[in-house]
C-alpha cells in the first residue's frame, strides 16, 4: 500500500484530500497512517516498533468481542488531520487529530446511524507487539506483559491512562478529566489500545444518536514509565490536580473535615477537629443502596426489587431506621426508581447484593428528567452540598460516591468515583494523589443520559 508521508507541522491555509500522513507528538512518536486512515506503522525515538494487529478505530457491539476497524477519508486544514469513518455496525465518527506539544490529541464524535437505541464501544488501537514491555499497574509496580499475562486484564482498569514501555522509552493514551467516560484499556501482542463505552438514542435531547469523545497518545520516559505518564497527565490537566499553597495555609496544612449525612430529618455533622480553624473542607456522601433488608441476596426480580424499595427503612448515608411516612424515605424511594441504570434486557440493574443490603447502579446526571420535576438522585446531591454551605466557610465540598456506580449498556464498572467539587461562592480544590476514575455515561429506560456531573477527583485524603 502506498504510504504518503505527509508533515501536519507547518500550518495548512486550504482543506486538501491526503491519501496517508504521519502524525507526531514531537517527543519521538510518530503514527503512519495508510491510504484508508488505519494505522500502519508506529516509530519512537527514530526506530520502528515490531507491528501488532490493526491499528486505528474500532467498534465492538456490547455483547461481542469482536473488534469491527473503522475506515475511511481525510483531510487537512489549519494543521490539523480532519477524519471521517465508517463501518460496517452502522455507525460513523467524525475526528479531529491535532499535533500538540509532547501529544497526539484526537477530538470527535461517534454517531449511530440505525435510528435505534443502542450500546457501543468505540476504540482506538496503537498497534505495537508490546510482548516484553512493562506495564503501569502500580506508581511501584510494572509487571512485564506475557502471551499468558495480558496488561490491565481482570481487576486493573481502574485508571484512564494506559502506559508501556521498554528502557527505550514508551508510549501512553489517556481520557482527559474534561471528559469522563466509562472506559477499558489494554495492552498485549496486538497493541496498546483504550475503548469507550457509549449509549446512544435518538430521543437524547440534547445530541441525539451521538456521543462526544476526546483522548490523547504521547510517548513516556523509559526511565520513570506510569509515573512519567501519570506527571504529563497532571500537568496538562492542572485545574483537577493542584492543592494551591492559599488553601493548605488556611487549612494550617491539616486535613480537617466536616462531614454531614440526614438522619431522620435532621442534620447530623461530624465535630470539627480543630474549631479553632476558620476554613476547612466538607465530607458528604449519598448511596443508592436500601439497607436493613432480610435475604437481600435472593431478591432478583422486578417486582421482588420494587417491593424492597416499598419497604426499607434505610438509604445508607440519607436516612436511617427511619418512619414510614419520612419525607426522606419518600423522596428516596422515588429518586431511586427514577434514577436506578437498567440492564440491556430492561431489568434493575444491581451493583451489589447481599449482608442485608442491596446497591444500584444510577445515574446522576443534574439535567436528568429536569423538565418532568421529580425527585432524581441529583436532587439529592446538590441539596446537601446547599445545606453543607449554611454551616461554615468551605474550601471545597467532597463528594464520595458522586459517580453512582455505574452501567454502560453491558458493564458494571466497580468503582465508587470520589469527586472534590467547590460550591458556587469558593474556589476549587483538588489533589493529584490519582489520576481520573472511570465515570459513566449509561442507559436509562429513555435513552442515554451522560454524567457529566462525575469529574473524578481527590481532595486531600
Amino acid at each position: 500500500m502506498r504510504n504518503t508521508i505527509l508533515s501536519l507541522a507547518g500550518a495548512f491555509l486550504f482543506s486538501a484530500s491526503v491519501q496517508a500522513a504521519t502524525l507526531s507528538d514531537h517527543a519521538g512518536l510518530k503514527l503512519e497512517l495508510e491510504d484508508n486512515v488505519n494505522i500502519a506503522a508506529v516509530e519512537l525515538s527514530g526506530e520502528k516498533l515490531p507491528k501488532g494487529t490493526d491499528g486505528g478505530f474500532y467498534l465492538r457491539e456490547p455483547n461481542s468481542a469482536k473488534e469491527v476497524l473503522m475506515a475511511g477519508n481525510a483531510v487537512t486544514k489549519d494543521g490539523k488531520l480532519q477524519l471521517t469513518l465508517t463501518s460496517s455496525l452502522q455507525a460513523k465518527v467524525s475526528a479531529v487529530l491535532t499535533e500538540g506539544e509532547g501529544f497526539i490529541e484526537a477530538v470527535g464524535e461517534l454517531e449511530d446511524l440505525t435510528g435505534k437505541d443502542r450500546g457501543l464501544w468505540l476504540g482506538f488501537s496503537v498497534p505495537v507487539n508490546t510482548t516484553g514491555w512493562k506495564w503501569g499497574q502500580t506508581l511501584s509496580a510494572s509487571p512485564v506483559i506475557t502471551n499468558e499475562s495480558p496488561a490491565y486484564a481482570e481487576d486493573n482498569n481502574l485508571v484512564p491512562i494506559p502506559a508501556v514501555w521498554t528502557d527505550k522509552g514508551g508510549i501512553a493514551l489517556c481520557i482527559p478529566p474534561t471528559d469522563p467516560c466509562v472506559f477499558e484499556v489494554g495492552a498485549d501482542a496486538d497493541g496498546i489500545r483504550i475503548q469507550m463505552a457509549f449509549g446512544l438514542s435518538k430521543d437524547t435531547a440534547k445530541f441525539p444518536s451521538k456521543a462526544p469523545f476526546r483522548f490523547r497518545i504521547y510517548s513516556i520516559d523509559g526511565t520513570w514509565g506510569f509515573r512519567d505518564a501519570l506527571a504529563k497527565y497532571y500537568d496538562w490537566y492542572p485545574e483537577y490536580y493542584t492543592i494551591e499553597p492559599w488553601i493548605m495555609e488556611a487549612l494550617n496544612h491539616h486535613h480537617d473535615w466536616i462531614g454531614m449525612n440526614y438522619v431522620n430529618a435532621t442534620f447530623k455533622t461530624d465535630r470539627q477537629i480543630d474549631p479553632n480553624l476558620k476554613e476547612y473542607q466538607a465530607y458528604t456522601k449519598t448511596s443508592a443502596r436500601i439497607q436493613d433488608l432480610k435475604n437481600s441476596d435472593q431478591i432478583k426480580t422486578r417486582e421482588q426489587i420494587l417491593d424492597a424499595i416499598a419497604k426499607a427503612t434505610t438509604i445508607q448515608h440519607y436516612e436511617q431506621n427511619g418512619d414510614a411516612n419520612s419525607p426522606l424515605l419518600i423522596e428516596g424511594r422515588a429518586a431511586l426508581i427514577n434514577s436506578v441504570c437498567y440492564n440491556p434486557d430492561g431489568s434493575f440493574g444491581i451493583f451489589k447484593a447481599g449482608g442485608g443490603s442491596i446497591d444500584f447502579p444510577h445515574n446522576c446526571d443534574p439535567d436528568l428528567f429536569a423538565d418532568k420535576k421529580i425527585p432524581v438522585y441529583a436532587n439529592m446531591y446538590l441539596r446537601k452540598a446547599d445545606d453543607l454551605r449554611k454551616l461554615g466557610s468551605f474550601v471545597s465540598i467532597h463528594w464520595d460516591r458522586l459517580g453512582g456506580g455505574a452501567t454502560s449498556s453491558t458493564t458494571v464498572a466497580n468503582i465508587s468515583p470520589i469527586s472534590t467539587i467547590p460550591s458556587p461562592s469558593i474556589r476549587r480544590v483538588a489533589s493529584a494523589f490519582t489520576p481520573s476514575l472511570r465515570t459513566t455515561s449509561c442507559l436509562t429506560p429513555t435513552g442515554c443520559c451522560s454524567n457529566r456531573a462525575a469529574c473524578s477527583m481527590r481532595g486531600p485524603a
